[in-house]
């Protein structure tokens, strides 16, 4: 399984014109933005979509009550955007993503997230804030109950030990990447071989540093 990602100093007008007529529902959310750049991230989003899934028949790409994507007949999928990059990963397996562009994470926000372990943890280290951050965004993703499920009531730090996450009977795999400007984790309910970074336009590759 691959993560794709694209910036959105790749898109362009033809993008625009795809997510348009084949996605007109994305392509109206988009342009409700009145910033240029989240414009950008949105058509991103639905171009990686098309991409990965073979599908731009909009009428399948559905989402749950609380938000959590989902393809009628299809594969599992998750979708996340931050900075300048919209990321999509999918799978036959229910999944999580989260991409965060590192930022501050305080001492109190941090303490309403996580178990007391993982504020010991991390409190004192900067990278392993954003790491932790976007697993526990990624396992709320995955779960699908959105800002109903507690961050603190689970440990995401057996995935930095490469062993799986056991929460509410549910077993959960989990990988992470990062670089000095962002933080990208994902989860799955199945087993995650070796996941890749993949761009689909080339010049977003060295973008992600």
């Amino acid at each position: 399984m691959n993560i794709y990602l694209m910036s959105i100093d790749s898109v362009t007008q033809a993008d625009f014109e795809y997510i348009s007529f084949y996605m007109p529902q994305r392509y109206k959310k988009a342009m409700r933005f009145r910033n240029e750049s989240d414009r950008k991230l949105c058509v991103a989003a639905g171009v990686l979509i098309a991409h990965t899934t073979g599908i731009s028949d909009e009428g399948r790409i559905c989402t749950e009550k609380n938000g959590k994507p989902y393809i009628t007949g299809g594969p599992c999928i998750s979708v996340s955007h931050s900075g300048i990059f919209a990321a999509v990963a999918v799978s036959n397996s229910s999944i999580g993503l989260d991409i965060q562009k590192k930022r501050n994470i305080d001492l109190p926000l941090l303490r309403r997230i996580c178990t007391d372990e993982e504020y010991d943890w991390a409190a004192l280290d900067e990278r392993r804030r954003y790491l932790l951050w976007t697993f526990k965004e990624a396992v709320v993703k995955e779960d699908g109950r959105g800002l109903l499920m507690d961050m603190n009531t689970f440990s995401v730090l057996p995935f930095f030990a490469d062993l799986p996450v056991l929460i509410e009977g549910k077993r959960l795999t989990g990988k992470f990447f990062d670089t000095d400007e962002y933080a990208l984790s994902i989860v799955s309910s199945g087993f995650l071989f070796e996941p890749g970074l993949c761009f689909i336009r080339e010049e977003d590759a060295a973008l992600w540093k």
